[in-house]
């Protein structure tokens, strides 16, 4: 199995767009600064100026608004990361901004810091260019990083080289027309799921907060064409699903082997049970063994000692859920088949673990065996895991904090 699919959507869509897709040098003319007129995202939280007659895309998702003049030769992209969504990746701004450049702009080659600009109402964290070129033709990116109270905003303006130039001054005013409607903020917070829904989605949480989604949304998204396309891209290239019945055959494989068999079968192999776990280091530590391979015996030997032929289960379950939450996205499963086996899988998880950090640490321990790096290397994916687990279970409201035995209620 690969990674699971990417979560956020790249800036370099825009760029990229503009490179191969339209060499019309026309632009806008100047007299568009002057004519500017305002665009919704579709739940009506944010809103940014731009010229009368261009075309706005919102898609089903609240938190992507774009902008295209006619030929797409200008564009203005707005991406909003509610505070609640991203806090275990960023609990700051600084620190946001650092991971939306490590995960997206980093791919845009080298940027060019420039001054601050003002927005009202927002806190400006970071101002920068971008010039990326291929097949000998130049884009530009105007990038402002700004944070609400209850959000953190990636605002960019772009256009092919000649007309960014020429109309910059438009380029930056879009830019810095960003308004957000603390009235809409306020009755998004408002809107409630049912605490059975919630404890779904906390057994998937730590991917679906990865992804920088929505751990309140079934599958960390709002149920749409944009959801669709994404998970059924996703769920093709990292799970082989396509359709009904490869769906079915995968969720069956998660729940009756998965990678717990895997282990087991190593476990056994490995003739660790013979051994104490002092005695393996010592073996460890005298081998020629390299520190992915010491973490890997470990995670093997750590896992089947404390949870014995359910090692892993924590991790194999916690991606059945996950499933059944994608399928519905991508349209393999109605919203009814998903539910229902999310709690037919949610009950044998409250039977085989105890308490929610019996279940992550099954499902750690199960990561760590898969992806074959050391929890204790602060640059591995499974340290980044265990940090947003402990990030989650701490916030305000956490799903964590739900009765790990609770009664659910089926209320679909």
């Amino acid at each position: 199995m690969k990674k699971s699919i990417c979560s956020v959507l790249s800036v370099l869509l825009v760029l990229a767009m503009l490179l191969t897709g339209c060499n019309n040098q026309n632009g806008t003319s100047q007299s568009a600064v002057e004519n500017l007129t305002t665009y919704e995202s579709k739940n009506g939280i944010y809103s940014v100026s731009a010229p009368a007659g261009w075309t706005a895309n919102a898609g089903s998702n609240d938190d992507l608004l774009t902008v295209d003049n006619a030929d797409k030769s200008l564009s203005l992209v707005v991406q909003r990361f509610p505070k609640a969504n991203v806090a275990a990746l960023a609990p700051d701004g600084q620190a946001f901004v650092e991971y939306y450049r490590k995960s997206v702009t980093a791919n845009l080659g080298e940027c060019k810091s420039v001054e601050n600009p003002s927005i009202t109402g927002m806190t400006v964290l970071a101002a920068e260019e971008y010039s990326p070129t291929q097949n000998g033709v130049t884009a530009k990116g105007y990038l402002v990083y700004a944070e609400s109270d209850s959000a953190y905003y990636v605002v960019l303006s772009t256009g092919l080289e000649k007309q960014y130039n020429d109309q910059f001054d438009l380029i930056k005013q879009m830019a810095v027309s960003l308004k957000e409607d603390p009235q809409a903020v306020q009755k998004a917070a408002e809107i409630t799921i049912s605490d059975t829904l919630r404890w779904f989605n906390a057994t998937y949480a730590i991917i679906t907060t990865k992804n920088g989604a929505n751990i309140n949304l079934v599958g960390g998204l709002e149920e749409g064409d944009e959801a669709k396309t994404r998970m059924q891209s996703g769920l093709e290239e990292s799970w082989g699903v396509t359709d009904h019945a490869s769906a079915e055959e995968n969720l069956k494989w998660l729940l009756e082997e998965g990678h717990n068999i895997q282990l087991i079968e190593d476990y056994t192999e490995m003739e660790f049970g013979d051994l104490t776990r002092d005695e393996l280091n010592e073996i460890l530590d005298y081998g020629d063994f390299t520190a992915e391979d010491r973490a890997y015996y470990l995670v093997v030997y750590d896992a089947y000692s404390q949870f014995g032929d359910k090692a892993i289960v924590g991790w194999d379950l916690s991606r059945a859920m996950q499933m059944c939450a994608w399928y519905y996205l991508a349209g393999y499963y109605t919203y009814e088949e998903a539910m229902d086996a999310s709690m037919e899988i949610a009950t044998r998880l409250q039977s085989t673990f105890t308490s929610w950090d019996e279940m992550i640490q099954s499902y750690l321990y199960g990561f760590q065996y898969w992806a074959e790096d050391d929890i204790e290397d602060p640059s591995s994916d499974s340290y980044e895991r265990k940090e947003i687990y402990e990030t989650l279970k701490n916030m305000e409201n956490s799903p964590f904090g739900l009765d790990w035995n609770m009664t659910f209620e089926k209320d679909w």
